[in-house]
């Protein structure tokens, strides 16, 4: 039972993002080029939308109706994590790895917009396995970087 809306919203976003982030921590903390990285993280962000689909629809449907006091908490998780895949993208700037002239932020943006917007559509029995989606934007995102 929940004393509210609020905090029903609290606990479905913080059960697949506590997830997501120790994830992202471990793929970001590995020695490994900046693109098998980030082709991991775009894997496992698609992987985790077609395990968690509905925590995530909810969350993205409804978290303008969360109190300023609960949205903070869970933006502190989502900003460690934007940080985490920004520093990758940044290690491949740095590294020459990426080629890319835009900043960190904006690629990492350009790639939530890919692969957070499957939610809309994605089915984990589909056609494409959500490990086969991932890989296919991370292809996609990784020419772009890399050429």
């Amino acid at each position: 039972h929940f004393s509210s809306k609020d905090d029903l919203l609290f606990l479905i976003h913080d059960r697949f993002i506590t997830k997501a982030l120790e994830q992202c921590q471990a793929i970001h903390d590995r020695d490994d080029t900046a693109a098998r990285r980030l082709a991991d993280v775009m894997v496992d962000i698609v992987q985790n939308v077609g395990a968690w689909k509905e925590h995530v629809t909810i969350f993205f449907e409804e978290r303008r109706f969360m109190s300023t006091e609960k949205f903070a908490i869970v933006l502190e998780k989502r900003h460690a994590y934007d940080r985490l895949v920004e520093g990758i993208v940044a290690d491949g700037l740095r590294s020459g790895e990426f080629k890319s002239r835009y900043p960190a932020r904006i690629v990492a943006l350009g790639i939530y917009g890919m692969v957070n917007w499957t939610y809309q559509w994605l089915r984990p029995d589909g056609e494409l396995s959500p490990r086969e989606i991932g890989e296919l934007f991370a292809d996609i995102a990784l020419h772009g970087l890399m050429n």
